[in-house]
């Protein structure tokens, strides 16, 4: 059985948030053996982690500013 490799998202030149890129490439790196972490579910991932901080009101000074 072949390894599973998945190619990392690109970090968002545009949108300021490569720290969720990050996050989500972190996640499907390390469970990849295990659970292949697949668009939709990375889709849904990167949803979940901006409407964190949505909520924490913090969105749009990251998008502004980027993630320190």
């Amino acid at each position: 059985m072949p390894r599973y490799r998945p190619r990392a998202y690109g970090q968002g030149d545009l949108d300021r948030l490569c720290g969720l890129y990050a996050v989500v490439n972190a996640i499907r790196h390390t469970i990849g053996p295990i659970h292949r972490f697949r668009g939709g579910e990375c889709l849904w991932l990167f949803q979940q982690l901006a409407l964190v901080m949505a909520r924490k009101r913090v969105l749009g000074t990251v998008v502004a500013n980027g993630l320190n």
